[in-house]
């Protein structure tokens, strides 16, 4: 089945990051249920320090969640347009070496979670969202990198 210009446009319109106006690249979604790329949340909290959703304005405390069935959608309905934003995404500027620390702990809890749930679940990931509240005291970790 063909999807018509019009079609696919109307479709780009819906998967719009309200943070960069651009076609949603490697979607995460917030607690609120909005969702974003995950670079356009990643670079606003850094660049604000700011846990908020930018659509709505709750706070956040929990991380945000991976989109995958999203991303999968996108990637195979836009393909060339995907391609051209992960492009754009590699040029953004890199985090400093202490954040790219923070992100690695981070990412080793979400993998030990994951795999600790895939042993007890004949390997298939059923997760809630309770799953991923990392039970992480940021304020210490903040300090302990960052001093």
């Amino acid at each position: 089945m063909e999807i018509t210009t019009n079609k696919k446009n109307e479709l780009i319109k819906c998967l719009k990051c309200s943070v960069c106006q651009k076609l949603l690249c490697q979607p995460v979604t917030l607690f609120c249920q909005d969702t974003f790329c995950q670079s356009c949340l990643i670079t606003r909290e850094r660049q604000n320090n700011n846990h908020t959703c930018p659509t709505c304005k709750l706070q956040y405390f929990r991380p945000p969640i991976a989109n995958f069935k999203l991303s999968e959608l996108i990637d195979k309905l836009f393909p060339e347009e995907i391609k051209i934003r992960k492009e754009e995404i590699e040029k953004l500027p890199k985090p400093d070496e202490k954040e790219t620390l923070k992100e690695e702990i981070i990412k080793s809890t979400w993998r030990d979670v994951i795999n600790k749930k895939k042993s007890t679940n004949n390997g298939q990931v059923q997760l809630n969202a309770d799953v991923f509240f990392l039970p992480i005291n940021t304020q210490n970790l903040n300090n302990n990198l960052y001093n």
